[in-house]
């Protein structure tokens, strides 16, 4: 074994030391120049090879490198590719020693490009594998979104049956019949306007126990009416009831959609009032109440539709009794 010392003017080794010996060495042409290029083992685990390469005739103008055995492609660019072959071959590298002694340069390179095409190969297989890997990476991220996505969805939907099923029904299952707009219409609205003891507190507490059945809008409407009641003196110890005119009940007309999420329902309603059980109000009229569909919690308000006052004036109507002894 023999101790080397190379300074290079050019690369970016300076002055490298090692213990080996001279593996080959060969001449070889780049840009038209005569090159020497050299091939070094050492005593290295990591980088066991250096390679040299002198200008022809001025030996000090010179470069080096460190290689591994497995860095063909690293030692193809610095010999060139017939250079590598030989200098590879002659180190009896893994890859090469079973190609045998090349008869020529030009056979060694055409050995060598062999090798080269299947390197070649097999690094495109690699790098298809890796974009298969991406892409496998990519559908599994899909799928854990849409399964955050599956698992944040509603558990449970409202689903609207109209109230006569006897000849079936077929339908959307966002779609509210026009029969359970206007029962829930006329059902909450007479229970909001039920003060069984003291307007003064019952009407306050109707506002709190319904709200999830009004809109904040029409809540602030309704808490306005109570405070204007409530200082013209209509409320204290005044009982009321509201309750749907026998007679006038669900018709096709008295529901009118404007979309599949807000309705006017024309409900005809009686009013009655009472001050320490005498009546002091009665009244017919009729409610345009507008409804509309209402995202809250279910356990809240089932319905899902909620009362968003009136789109016009309640109008005073007159009921004709039916003839005596009509049906």
């Amino acid at each position: 074994m023999d101790t080397f010392r190379f300074t290079p003017r050019l690369g970016r080794y300076r002055d490298v030391i090692f213990t080996g010996k001279l593996v080959a060495r060969c001449q070889t042409e780049r840009d038209g120049l005569p090159y020497i290029a050299s091939l070094y083992q050492t005593h290295r685990c990591r980088e066991p090879y250096v390679g040299h390469m002198a200008l022809s005739g001025m030996e000090h103008h010179y470069d080096i490198i460190k290689c591994r055995e497995d860095e063909s492609d690293v030692m193809d660019d610095f010999f060139g590719t017939e250079a590598a072959f030989i200098l590879c071959q002659a180190a009896n590298m893994p890859g090469y020693h079973y190609l045998g002694k090349p008869l020529s340069a030009q056979e060694g390179t055409r050995r060598h490009k062999m090798k080269s095409r299947f390197r070649n190969a097999l690094q495109g297989r690699d790098a298809h594998i890796g974009s298969l890997r991406f892409a496998v990476g990519g559908l599994v991220g899909i799928c854990l979104f849409m399964s955050v996505g599956w698992y944040n969805a509603s558990q449970d939907i409202t689903v609207h049956n109209p109230p006569d099923l006897r000849a079936g029904s077929t339908r959307a299952w966002w779609d509210v019949p026009t029969p359970n707009v206007y029962d829930f219409a006329v059902r909450m609205f007479s229970q909001i306007n039920r003060w069984p003891t003291n307007g003064a507190e019952d009407y306050e507490n109707n506002l709190h126990t319904y709200k999830w059945y009004i809109t904040p809008a029409c809540r602030e409407t309704l808490k306005e009416d109570y405070a204007l009641k409530r200082n013209k003196g209509e409320l204290s110890g005044r009982e009321r009831a509201l309750f749907e005119i026998p007679g006038r009940g669900y018709e096709d007309w008295r529901v009118i959609p404007h979309s599949k999420d807000s309705w006017t329902v024309n409900a005809d309603l009686q009013l009655k009032e009472y001050v320490k059980g005498t009546e002091v109000k009665t009244s017919l009229a009729r409610w345009p109440l507008r409804i509309v569909r209402y995202d809250v919690d279910v356990n809240k308000n089932p319905w899902g539709l909620a009362i968003d006052c009136f789109t016009g004036p309640a109008r005073e109507i007159n009921v004709t009794p039916p003839p005596k002894g009509a049906q």
